[in-house]
Order: structure tokens, then sequence, then C-alpha cells
């Protein structure tokens, strides 16, 4: 981990640019008046983190402290995440930093000590929310082999993901380990690098001046299925993209590589179990899934992570195919919507989609596309342009435009989706 003493920038917002040892020294007097809010050294402490210099500066006070940080979303119920903290054992949550001064400096720390820990809350794609807890060296560890393959040093990226997502957090360690420094604000053209979902790689694929800002931008791209028409679109409009793959049980990326082809950073190492599921082992595997009982285990006695995906894996290439418990059971057929929502992207002017099972009465269960799509929705051409791609069976009963009242994220919530639609009332097509 890069030392505090560095003049180099390390944090850019519109107001200025902050080096690394202008951000440890402020830390530091962030560390004081934390005392004085009664949290002590190890202890746990929550804060739910915007996109900003404060919540930086405290997130990385924090871990020099050695405390166990609950990275929370700011977007949730107050109410609920408090409840949900006290459960752990977490009594201190910082929910904003208007008592904290930024103004005073401190000595210039050393080293974020290897002692900490972060916990952030997953749910997968349909469980309950799981507290994550891992080690500040398995996040230095997936650091390492990310800065390694990116050769990356002294670089400048965009953080636009959550930081309450390990994905946002996972580029502050990178920017820590590689000299580099973080952009905040959408300031594309002070940037070199970017991590983005494909939702968010799409819309500024639809820009002028989006696109004008990917191409001075190597683009890493993960967080969800990656559909290869996408990547290509992207290259043919000049744009470098490289596709990842992890999870936040293996603190950001294991795998990278081009399209659907990846390959094992070196300090991961994947097989795939008798029912085509994804097991994995990493350096920056989690040191387990917190709650009120302790600490359980993340993987099998024989420390293999079954990541929920499934994936093919031949000649040390890995292709990732959908999640394992995202498929439905159709008149006695095995549907994967992800399969679904690749042929729906290859659509000309359709920009996002989600597929959902919804019951059925004559055949268990049904697609239904959620799509939104420039201009109005014609069925007809839909359906002929699936036929081409697709099994008939796997053609979606109805195609819904998008819903306005869904509050935006960068990740899609299948259930939510499921959620929304029932909420419509809509009979079965087959009925």
């Amino acid at each position: 981990m890069s030392v505090f003493n560095s003049c180099r920038p390390f944090l850019i917002d519109k107001q200025r640019s902050y080096s690394l040892a202008e951000v440890g020294s402020i830390a530091t007097h962030i560390q004081q008046q934390l005392i004085l809010h009664g949290i002590k050294e190890h202890q746990s402490v929550a804060i739910a983190p915007s996109l900003s210099f404060k919540s930086i500066c405290v997130l990385i006070a924090c871990l020099l402290r050695g405390n166990r940080v609950f990275i929370v979303s700011h977007r949730e119920s107050i109410f609920r995440t408090r409840a949900w903290l006290a459960k752990l054992g977490c009594y201190h949550f910082l929910t904003d930093d208007k008592n904290l001064d930024f103004s005073a400096q401190g000595a210039i720390p050393k080293r974020i000590p290897p002692y900490g820990q972060t916990i952030f809350c997953t749910s997968g794609s349909t469980s309950n929310p799981k507290a994550v807890l891992h080690s500040i060296s398995a996040h230095e560890a997936s650091a390492q082999a990310v800065c390694n393959h990116l050769k990356l040093y002294r670089a400048r990226w965009l953080l636009n993901l959550p930081l309450f997502h390990v994905g946002g957090f996972s580029i502050i360690i990178r920017a820590l380990k590689s000299e580099s420094a973080l952009v905040l604000d959408e300031q594309w053209q002070l940037t070199t690098h970017a991590s983005l979902v494909p939702t968010q790689l799409n819309k500024q694929l639809n820009s002028t001046a989006g696109l004008r800002a990917l191409r001075n931008t190597h683009i890493i791209l993960g967080g969800a299925t990656i559909n290869p028409m996408l990547i290509q679109r992207a290259h043919e409009k000049g744009v470098t993209v490289t596709c990842s793959y992890g999870s936040t049980e293996t603190a950001s990326q294991v795998a990278v590589g081009h399209n659907n082809k990846l390959r094992a950073l070196p300090h991961a190492h994947f097989r795939i179990s008798e029912n085509g599921e994804l097991l994995l082992k990493a350096k920056s595997l989690a040191k387990g899934y917190l709650d009120s009982r302790g600490l359980g285990e993340v993987t099998d006695e024989d420390g293999w992570y079954a990541t929920g995906d499934r994936a093919i894996l031949s000649h040390q290439e890995l292709r990732i195919l959908g999640r394992c418990d995202n498929m439905m059971i159709s008149g006695g057929e095995n549907i994967y919507p992800e399969e679904i929502e690749l042929a729906l992207m290859s659509y000309t002017g359709l920009f996002e989609a989600v597929v959902i099972p919804i019951n059925d009465t004559h055949f268990g269960q049904r697609p239904v596309a959620i799509i939104k799509m420039h201009g109005a929705i014609d069925e007809k051409k839909l359906i002929k342009h699936l036929s081409s791609l697709l099994a008939r069976y796997k053609i979606p009963d109805r195609f819904i435009a998008w819903p306005t009242d869904l509050p935006n994220s960068f990740k899609i919530s299948r259930p939510q989706f499921c959620a929304w639609y029932r909420s419509l009332g809509l009979p079965n097509v087959s009925q």
C-alpha cells in the first residue's frame, strides 16, 4: 500500500486536487475527532459514504484506525440499517460528516494497518442480505492483481461506482497501490481508467459527449452479464474495453479478458462443479459471513467458494453463462433469462432488458421481458428478431416498457422487477 507522504495528486474534485499526504493528514485529524464521538480503535463503525472528498477522508480515517468498517448504502432506510447493524454488534453510525472538521490537518500517517476489516452487504440475486467480512490484506491482494494486469501506475481512475459496493471501494485501494489519483464529479476529461457496468457503458455509447469521453479512457467492464454485441459496438467506436468477473465475496475482480472469454488473475484458481457451477479459490476471498451468531464460512471443507454462477472452463478460458438461481422451468424446459437478455440487447434501438419468470397455469413458468428502447415497442419485430436466435419456447410471452417509478440502480435487481410486474395485475398470456 502506498505511503501517505506522497505529494502526487490522490483525489481530484471540481474544486481542487488533494495530494495523498493532504488526504492522509486530514484523515489523521478526523481520527482524533472519532475518539470524541466515542469510537475507539478496532471498534465496529458504520459509514454510508457518497462519492465525495469528505466521505473518502472519513473512510480512510476509519481504515487507519484499524476499525471494523461497515460500508452501507445511503439509499436505504436509516432505521432499517441501524436495526441491521445492531444485530451485528455495530452501534456507531456516521450518518453524515457535518460534525467533523476537514480544515485542520494532523500528522501524515504511514500506511493503512493490515488488521482492519471491511463489511459489505450483499444479497446476491435473490437471497436475504449477507454481511461479507473482508480483511485489508484481501483487498490488497485483489488490487495488486488488477494493477499488475493493467500495468497500472500513476493513472487517473474515475470514481463513479458506489463506495458501498466492493467494486467502488476497490478503486480506492487500487489507487493507493499504484500511486494513482481518484477523479470525482464525472470529470472524464481527466480520466485514464474507469470501471463501468454494462448499462453505464451502453448509456455512454448512446451519447455524443459520452462517446468522446470513452475514447480517451480504458474501460473495465463488469458487475453483470456482458453482451458481446455491446463490446463489439464499443470496439467499433474506438473504445478500449477489458471485461471482468468478480463478486463481493472475492473483493472485486478475479478474472479478466475480452468479450465473455476470461482468464483467472494470478491470485485466483477456478474449477467447475458437477452441476456446472463455478467454484473458486482466491487470496482475496472473504473471511466469512457475519451474523448475530458469529462468522460463518464462505467456502466448503476443501476451501472452494461456490459462486452461484453457471460457467464453462476450457483450456483455462472461462465463460460465465448466468446465475444458477435465475433458471426457470417452462413446460419441463430449462430457460436462463441471461440468454434471452443477450439476444434482446442485439436488437437495434433496444438498450436495456431484464427477463423475469412469471407463474403460468399451463407451463409452470414463462419469461416476460421488460425493456427500454428508443420509440414504441413493436412486438412482431422483436419476436421475429428473437426467432432467429432462440428456441421458440424461450421467446418471452410479453414485452413490457421499462418502469419509470423504480429507483435508478447501477445494477439490475431481478426480484424488484418481479414485484413491480406482479403489482400490474396482468393475467397470464395462456389464460
